[in-house]
């Protein structure tokens, strides 16, 4: 495993809890981020608090952090961000979305939508968006569900 739990959770809950609040994330999150740490072959950044770096929200959010949002997939452990050396987001965005074998992969494993037009950095969802009808220019790509 590329991953570490304290690499989704947020600093405070991690001090509490240690690798046992793992489980306030859903379990999809961590499959998906390794198989595409797997494919891109070069180390990815969730959170990096616990080797003193700034990423403290990246996955889970939690009530007092200045990027919650009470409805957020980050609120229930269904999002995460990530970052890597080398990342030209729109370039590996399109990468997602025309639907080659990483997509696959991601959809296989739960991935619903990803977020584009971010800047140095790539957001995943894993929520149920059935029935959602969300325009592409609202930031949200939906990945087609496999018939």
């Amino acid at each position: 495993m590329y991953f570490k739990p304290v690499e989704y959770l947020p600093k405070e809950l991690y001090n509490i809890y240690g690798d046992a609040g793992l489980r306030y994330i859903d379990k999809r999150i961590p499959i998906i981020m390794e198989i595409t740490r797997s494919y891109m072959n070069k180390p990815i950044t969730i959170n990096n608090h616990h080797i003193g770096g700034l990423f403290n929200e990246s996955c889970l959010r939690i009530l007092g952090h200045k990027a919650y949002l009470q409805w957020s997939c980050h609120s229930f452990g269904r999002a995460v961000d990530f970052r890597y050396d080398g990342l030209d987001s729109k370039e590996f965005e399109q990468f997602i979305i025309k639907g080659n074998i990483l997509t696959t992969n991601l959809k296989e494993n739960g991935l619903t939508a990803i977020e584009v037009g971010n800047e140095g950095w790539i957001h995943f969802t894993v929520s149920d968006f059935t029935g959602w009808n969300i325009p592409q220019e609202n930031g949200l790509y939906l990945i087609p569900a496999n018939k």
